[in-house]
């Protein structure tokens, strides 16, 4: 599956918080979506999931590419689509079959009264028909998958740890093989062991089932390990693109240098590698013109 964003604009009341958005994701690339917090990557992800707030407004396109590899076979039916042109009924069957995601808390998405057997099933049940047994069988065959000891699959959301409960959220995202998997922060609320772990699973899925992914952090440590290209997002604006590798040693904008910079000198304090100073760099209003000139520098 490939995903093409154009002229995307995203207004909640008169403020614009996706503004002029065009980015290409392709089947099985990995793509990552980084900038500081408020600078409109969620509100992205949102959109493309046709989960936008009920007070937003957006406009442009979100068009969804059959690449015809359903793991069921079939010819990718539920594909082909414009997620801002379609209606609830379409990006319902998209969500979570064609198109799943991991969020950053875990235990905001999962039930705290359903195993991690069971919160892994859910998606499963929503979108085939199988046997309780099959059911049972294909959701304990994802969590050994994503590497959780079988013993912890009767455990409820709080018998679990932090990187577990990531775990069981990555095995209920890609438990019906989606052709793209939405990563939006899913590190964040880990430790650093943990956070290396969860980036280099969601690599080596996405790379052995062929999906494409739009990893999203604020966490420049993790670009490279999670993707090949990236965007870098400035209240609401694109302000650059390109090969991972090469806007992180040779940004050609100046914010992105800044952004580069900063989390290198925090790395070498031991501080994390975070787009730095979020609720300044990123206030909606006061820095959308600067962020594109910024652009063009």
């Amino acid at each position: 599956m490939s995903v093409d964003i154009s002229r995307l604009r995203v207004d909640i009341g008169r403020t614009a918080v996706v503004d002029d958005v065009t980015m290409h994701i392709g089947a099985g690339e990995r793509v990552g979506l980084v900038g500081a917090s408020g600078s409109g990557k969620s509100m992205i992800a949102r959109a493309m999931l046709g989960l936008l707030p009920l007070d937003a407004r957006a406009s442009g396109h979100i068009r969804y590419g059959d690449d015809g590899a359903g793991d069921d076979g079939s010819d990718g039916s539920g594909l082909g689509v414009d997620a801002l042109a379609c209606g609830e009924e379409t990006m319902a069957d998209l969500r979570g079959r064609y198109v799943s995601t991991v969020f950053q808390d875990p235990a905001t998405t999962l039930s705290p009264v359903l195993t991690a057997l069971q919160q892994v099933t859910l998606p499963l049940r929503r979108h085939y028909r199988m046997t309780r047994g099959e059911y049972a069988e294909r959701g304990m065959a994802t969590l050994q998958r994503v590497g959780l000891d079988p013993m912890l699959a009767d455990h409820l959301p709080h018998q679990l740890s932090g990187g577990q409960r990531q775990r069981v959220a990555i095995a209920t995202a890609i438990v019906t093989s989606p052709r793209l998997l939405i990563a939006d922060e899913p590190t964040t609320a880990l430790d650093a062991i943990a956070q290396r772990e969860i980036v280099d699973l969601l690599v080596g899925l996405v790379d052995e089932s062929g999906a494409a992914m739009l990893f999203i952090t604020h966490d420049f440590s993790v670009l490279a390990r999670a993707t090949r290209r990236c965007y870098v997002m400035r209240s609401g604006r694109m302000v650059e693109a390109g090969d991972t590798s090469s806007l992180l040693g040779a940004p050609q904008c100046k914010y992105t240098r800044h952004l580069v910079d900063a989390a290198e000198r925090l790395t070498l304090h031991g501080a994390g590698a975070t787009a730095p100073g979020a609720d300044r760099a990123d206030d909606v209003g006061n820095t959308r013109n600067e962020g594109a000139d910024d652009a063009r520098n």
